[in-house]
Parts: structure tokens; sequence; C-alpha cells
């Protein structure tokens, strides 16, 4: 009799077992389900009665915002210009003349806030007649890379500061067949304003200041430094696509 009630407990525990695995199975498929589904509606932006309301308006205002034309600057908009103004020697580099330069332009949107910066620069400078200078004539080109940085946005004006890092190459005329330049690296800075002037369009200008690590180099039994420092105050005029 003792190994009979021993047998009939037994085989209640082992049903008590399975139908407990079996409740346990279930209810972790039925999570899973719920889960999956949960994220789903959540990508679609339409999270049922239960969720949040503004998740429907975001995902569709960025749906909206992906159909649209990129703006000047605002994430994933290609930014060309054309910069144009006043490039003035300081320091050692004063020994030359101001004069107008060149640059063009590119960035790239990456978010609302920074951007990526890139430049390619060019100037020519003759010799300051008030001061003694180691050459006749001097010019400077330059690749700029770095990173812009939109400040605020005020309705259509955009304050800006931009800094990076640039490769640059001055060349000295010392004379009619002697001319010395090198490959040197260098920092820039600088703060800037645009005005969006149509969803493609902007104008703007900026003031960069860059200083180039120096070099020595020995030409005509004299030391002659490359590298200094100079800025750029330029108006540029742009198209974004």
């Amino acid at each position: 009799m003792k190994i009979l009630d021993f047998k009939n407990w037994k085989m209640r525990i082992r049903k008590k077992a399975v139908f407990t695995s079996w409740a346990i199975i279930s209810l972790l498929a039925y999570s899973d389900t719920a889960f999956s589904a949960s994220w789903s509606s959540k990508g679609n932006g339409t999270w049922g009665s239960a969720g949040a309301p503004h998740s429907a308006k975001a995902s569709q205002s960025i749906a909206e915002a992906s159909n649209s034309d990129p703006q000047p600057f605002s994430p994933g908009s290609h930014n060309f210009a054309v910069d144009l103004g006043q490039v003035m020697l300081v320091g050692d580099l004063s020994k030359f003349q101001n004069n107008l330069g060149a640059q063009i332009h590119y960035s790239y949107g990456v978010s609302d806030l920074f951007s990526f910066d890139s430049a390619i620069g060019y100037s020519e400078h003759s010799v300051n007649p008030l001061v003694s200078a180691p050459g006749s004539f001097l010019s400077m080109a330059s690749l700029q890379t770095g990173v812009r940085t939109n400040l605020n946005w005020y309705d259509k004006i955009i304050p800006y500061a931009s800094f990076g890092v640039g490769f640059y190459r001055p060349s000295m005329k010392l004379s009619s067949t002697t001319e010395i330049s090198n490959i040197l690296f260098g920092l820039y800075v600088g703060p800037g304003v645009d005005l969006q002037i149509s969803d493609r369009a902007f104008f703007g200008t900026s003031l960069t200041l860059n200083s180039i690590f120096g070099s020595t180099i020995i030409a005509q039994g004299k030391a002659i430094e490359l590298g200094g420092t100079y800025m750029n105050f330029m108006v540029h005029a742009g198209v974004s696509f």
C-alpha cells in the first residue's frame, strides 16, 4: 500500500512539473512576441493607446524632413561656397603686403550643431617696400579640414565658429632664379555668420586666424624662416543640395 501511494505521489509531481514547464515556456513565448510587437510599433511611431503620442508626431516630422530638400547646413546637406576677401599677414609675414585671396569651401552637415568643414585657398603677396624682406614675392596655398559648429539659429541667420588643422605651402621668391617653399602644418580658428537667402542659397562672412608652424630653410647663405600667422576676412556665397 505504501508503495502504491509513493507511485501516485511521484506521478502527481511529474504532472505538476510538466504543467509548470509548459506554463513557463508559454509565458516566455508570449512575452517575446509582445516585446517584438511593441518595438515594431515604436519604429512605426504608433504605440497604441497606452504609448506616447509624441512618437508618432516625431516620426512623421522626421519622414517629412527626409523627403524635403535639405536646408543649408542642416543634417545631410552638402554646402559649396566661394570665398573672396582680404588676407592680412602678421608677425614675420608682415614683411609682405596684404592682398586679396580666394577660397573654395565645402561643408557637410552631420547634425544640427556640427558640420564637417574643409577649404582650399590661395593668395599672392608682394614685398612691403617699407621693410627689409628676405624675398621679393610670397604665395600661400592652403588645404584645411576641421569642424564647423552652428552656435544658434536666429530666423534665417546662422552664427557659427570653425576650427581645425591645415596644410600650408608658403613659397618665397628670393630672386629671378631662386625660390624656396615647404609644406607646413598649422591650425585655424574663427567665427562667422551666414544668412540663408533661400532653401538652397546662402551668403555670409567669416574671420579666420591661421597659425603655421614655422620651418627654417638655409638659402643664399642665410637662414630664412617660413611660416607665421595670417588672418582671412572674407565674404562668401554658396549653394546647398
